[in-house]
């Protein structure tokens, strides 16, 4: 496994995904159950903290907390990918785009505590 290689690979998705949650805020909406409060809010922290550990992969000095952070903001996604995976309608796409999104949810998690494991 290059480590180097994975370790930039996911910083790079974890900032592209962050700076979509600004791109593109309201493409996010739809998974976050209306039950929470302050919806928008919801979109915009995540946003920035997918970028700033994103951004945090990339710096030596803090890469290790970095993909800490992603471990931890992806099994809190968790339940958000599991409540869609069982609506009648998914938010997002077809019923099989929130089987694949729940499934990545996991190798992410496993990416990030790789990265975590080797920094």
């Amino acid at each position: 496994m290059n480590i180097k290689f994975w370790t930039i690979a996911l910083g790079v998705l974890m900032t592209a995904a962050g700076l979509g949650h600004f791109i593109v805020t309201r493409k996010y909406l739809p998974i976050v159950p209306r039950f929470l409060p302050q919806r928008l809010s919801i979109v915009v922290v995540s946003g920035i903290i997918e970028l700033g550990a994103g951004l945090g992969l990339f710096l030596p000095a803090l890469r290790k907390e970095a993909a800490l952070v992603i471990v931890i903001l992806m099994i809190g996604f968790l339940p958000l990918h599991t409540w869609d995976l069982f609506r009648d309608k998914p938010a997002i796409g077809p019923h099989w785009v929130a089987v694949i999104r729940f499934a990545l949810q996991f190798l992410l998690i496993y990416w990030a505590w790789k990265v975590w494991q080797h920094a």
